[in-house]
């Protein structure tokens, strides 16, 4: 407990002087007061995580004030993002009874939280809940429905219906909180600058722990009973930091879908060094993070960012050539011999990766070879020779993982998924460049984190943060598609 108390003084020494700074940039997106309504709240979730002796004390605190907040709040799809990793997310199974119901943790209390508001309110159709049934949301529906199904006879009654319950909470509530609220431009620039302040918070944290060799935040998952034993990765000998988010790959794609979302809303002329400020810390962040996949998220998402440049294409090769040329000025620098071995294929630092991730798609290709369309939920059990040293085997591609587990109905699910989101936010790009600029570069920055995101698959996995970002466009396209009515009345 005195080495979180500790922990707990450091982070605040940290981030206080970030919200001391915030207001005068992030507070344009939503009024002084929601802002600092918000900023309570997340101090407060962060000094009780750190200061409870068990999760169901923070619970019995932490529920009811995020209904409070969310009910109060103009905007609970920003105050979610905030919020979503104030803490940890340690699962803990409720003790002393003979089954199991769920395990709870930070972000199952964060979503019944919300929906016990959101349902108290009873949504409108005209407020956006009749939009969420659209072809985005049954593709998601059938996704998950599959995975459920086709695991059913393997397991008990109970099991499946807390296998339900987990699905609706962790992947369908996520992209449904953001697609409800996400209908207006105004709200979704407020999401963006959450998403990108709670970026900065992480990045804060995460230098500190790659510098000092001191994970944060580890003492809450071993206090609470869901100890991270890999939670102390290291590369070329330095610690992958990883703040809240449990996993040095989370902190790295929160940042770098934060990315795009930073360049949309540092667009303005305005307070010039504290853009500069926060770009640099999200950076420093992304490479304290050790993750070399969200590395290379956050070089593509830049490029076709600037290279969807709603003034012309000749605007976006403009600056997209600049990118390079100060791409190319690094690496032939003194700072080039820093960056270059950390380069798959390339670079010498941990390239045993790049063999285990070639040995990993052999296994698999022959694996579905022999279960095609519906998987093989033991296939574990054939995989033996791709155990590593931890003694786990790490399917690191969110592709073949579903092909494997669950067959490749359920990854062409999922595909078509990602590419009706893709199109939809093309679409939307589309729709506003020439009379909506501004909206167009809220398009042209989901079209560039998703893309990101679609290639962070083939490399780490599936994450919630993905239905986020899908959840996003879903409520961004309805916003298009609104303003193209309005504009040819």
């Amino acid at each position: 407990m005195a080495q979180d108390l500790k922990a707990l003084f450091v982070i605040l020494c940290l981030t206080l002087p970030i919200w001391l700074l915030a207001p005068s940039f992030f507070s344009k997106f939503s009024s002084i007061e929601t802002f600092r309504s918000r900023r309570n709240i997340w101090i407060i979730l962060t000094v009780l995580g750190l200061i409870s002796p068990s999760i169901w004390i923070y619970l019995l605190i932490a529920f009811p004030l995020v209904y409070r907040a969310a009910r109060l709040d103009p905007n609970p799809a920003a105050l979610f993002i905030l919020i979503y990793f104030a803490v940890p997310n340690a699962q803990v199974s409720i003790p002393g009874l003979p089954f199991e119901i769920f395990p709870i943790g930070h972000h199952r209390i964060l979503a019944l939280a919300f929906l016990v508001h959101i349902f108290q309110v009873k949504l409108s159709l005209n407020s956006g809940a009749k939009k969420t049934f659209d072809g985005m949301f049954l593709l998601l529906l059938a996704f998950v429905f599959l995975k459920f199904g086709l695991d059913t006879p393997y397991r008990s009654l109970t099991h499946n219906l807390r296998e339900a319950i987990l699905l609706l909470l962790d992947i369908v509530f996520a992209f449904l909180i953001l697609s409800i609220f996400s209908n207006k431009k105004e709200r979704i620039l407020d999401c963006f600058s959450m998403w990108v302040l709670a970026a900065v918070l992480l990045s804060v944290v995460g230098i500190f722990e790659y510098f000092n060799g001191w994970l944060l935040f580890a003492g809450i998952n071993a206090r609470w009973g869901d100890e991270n034993v890999f939670a102390f990765l290291l590369r070329a000998g330095n610690l992958r930091s990883q703040a809240s988010t449990g996993h040095s790959l989370g902190l790295g794609l929160w940042l770098a879908i934060a990315w795009p979302f930073f360049l949309v809303i540092q667009r303005d002329k305005e307070r010039l060094s504290l853009k500069l400020f926060f770009g640099a810390l999200i950076l420093m962040g992304l490479w304290s993070s050790g993750s070399r996949g969200p590395w290379l998220v956050t070089l593509i998402s830049t490029l076709i960012y600037f290279g969807m440049n709603p003034r012309g294409a000749s605007h976006g090769v403009q600056d997209i050539s600049k990118i390079l040329i100060l791409i190319v000025a690094i690496l032939i620098s003194p700072v080039g011999n820093i960056v270059i071995p950390y380069i798959p294929f390339v670079g010498t630092i941990d390239s045993f990766n790049v063999d285990y991730r070639v040995r990993l798609f052999e296994v698999c290709v022959d694996i579905i070879k022999s279960n095609p369309f519906f998987g093989n939920p033991f296939a574990l059990s054939k995989m033996e020779s791709l155990r590593q040293g931890q003694g786990i085997i790490d399917v690191v591609n969110g592709y073949l993982q579903i092909a494997v587990f669950h067959g490749l109905i359920a990854l062409s699910i999922f595909v078509i998924l990602l590419v009706v989101a893709l199109i939809r936010a093309i679409r939307g790009w589309k729709a506003a460049r020439e009379k909506h600029p501004d909206q167009a570069y809220i398009g042209a920055s989901l079209v560039a984190a998703l893309t990101g995101c679609i290639l962070y698959v083939a490399t780490a996995g599936v994450d919630t943060m993905i239905f986020m970002l899908l959840g996003f466009i879903s409520g961004s396209f309805w916003l298009s598609q609104n303003r193209s009515k309005v504009d040819s009345q």
